[in-house]
């Protein structure tokens, strides 16, 4: 009876321990990100295209070809707001394959995660490109296929990236979204969010990493927990040397914290990036120029932040209209404070002219030099 009471504890613990065992990837899912948060996703995307080609039928294929591409927007001299676009249609095809793949097979474990996270991922470029509802609308759509999938399997990390990142900004949002939010029926818990994806930024999978930047990303900003942030940026530092986003993150964390620090820090970047790192296009150059010069203006250091901000300009590719609005702003700021009122109406006007700026920003721009025009420096110049 005792041999019978053991083999069942042992059946037992076996049936428990291969329940958890990690889905098997191939190793080029996996290399492929690695490679773009290394800051060389132009070698991911061969890479990744050779994998679709070959496994036309697994979503994750296309999934991590939107990802490279999405870093190798970012990395390049491109405005990568407009390549969203083009993701959005890599993932609708990926969650039309997703599907049909779920509608014959409704209570396979890859078939459900496959086809959540492909909700999920939609959900995240409507959120990029500005549909909030949309993408809550679709991101809940991703959490019924994925929590049944865990309850499936619960080992499968691959599936909490989506889960945990839904359950932390359906949780977060602003009180006036509360009514829209039961409207919908979307729910969320911010802390439980959080807590799924610590545990999905620990497996082996392809996802990892995109679980760890997100919660750099939370923990940077809104949740303000710049240790936190810091130690998670510490990893990916180690992990991805050359990799020209990470320094940035460092000196916008230093920022909100030491102000003159995080100057410093992007200026260093600037000056050293040619050399230090795998990608540094005059985008990253003006955006670390431009941040010092407006570190240096809410700090009152009036002169320095014009000579940050002139440089900034210098290496401007201006195919961010907005920044580029946005530098003639602080600069005609600047020249105010420093009592130089013409100069600042003519950096005023410099920032209303540049083509392409945002509604938002034509709107800021015309209450900044409104406000300015009302002071008695500009009397009979405005």
């Amino acid at each position: 009876m005792k041999r019978i009471g053991f083999l069942f504890l042992v059946l037992l613990i076996w049936s428990s321990w291969t329940s958890l065992q990690a889905k098997e990837w191939d190793p080029r899912l996996i290399q492929a990100m690695e490679l773009s948060f290394s800051g060389f996703p132009e070698n991911a995307e061969p890479l990744i295209q050779t994998y679709v080609k070959e496994k036309p039928l697994d979503p994750n294929g296309l999934f991590i070809l939107a990802m490279v591409l999405e870093w190798k927007y970012g990395l390049s001299g491109r405005n990568h707001h407009r390549a969203y676009l083009d993701l959005e249609k890599i993932y609708k095809q990926a969650n039309r394959m997703a599907f049909h793949l779920w509608e014959k097979n409704p209570e396979d474990v890859n078939a459900l995660i496959n086809l959540g996270n492909s909700y999920f991922l939609l959900a995240r470029i409507y959120a990029k490109r500005g549909s909030i509802l949309k993408a809550g609308l679709t991101g809940k759509k991703s959490q019924k296929h994925l929590q049944k999938a865990l309850e499936k399997d619960s080992s499968r990390l691959d599936a909490l990236v989506a889960v945990g990142a839904f359950n932390y900004f359906a949780g977060k949002t602003p009180k006036f979204w509360e009514p829209i939010k039961r409207m919908f029926g979307i729910k969320g818990d911010k802390d439980q969010g959080l807590a799924q994806l610590q545990r999905a930024g620990t497996g082996n999978h392809p996802y990892a990493w995109n679980a760890k930047y997100a919660l750099l990303e939370i923990y940077s900003n809104p949740e303000k927990k710049y240790q936190k942030a810091m130690g998670i940026l510490a990893d990916f530092e180690e992990a991805f040397p050359q990799n020209p986003v990470v320094p940035l993150k460092r000196a916008w964390i230093l920022e909100k914290q030491e102000p003159l620090r995080g100057a410093r820090a992007y200026l260093d970047f600037a000056e050293n990036c040619s050399v230090k790192y795998a990608s540094c296009q005059p985008k990253l150059k003006t955006f670390a120029y431009s941040q010092a010069g407006k570190v240096f203006l809410e700090a009152g250091k009036y002169l320095e932040a014009q000579h940050w901000l002139v440089k900034s300009l210098e290496v401007d590719p201006k195919n961010y209209p907005d920044l580029t609005a946005k530098i003639y702003l602080w600069q005609g700021e600047a020249a105010k404070n420093g009592g130089q009122a013409t100069t600042a109406l003519n950096y005023y006007q410099q920032a209303a002219q540049v083509p392409g700026v945002s509604k938002k920003i034509a709107r800021e721009v015309k209450k900044t030099r409104r406000e300015a025009c009302r002071q008695k420096e500009f009397s009979g110049k405005c």
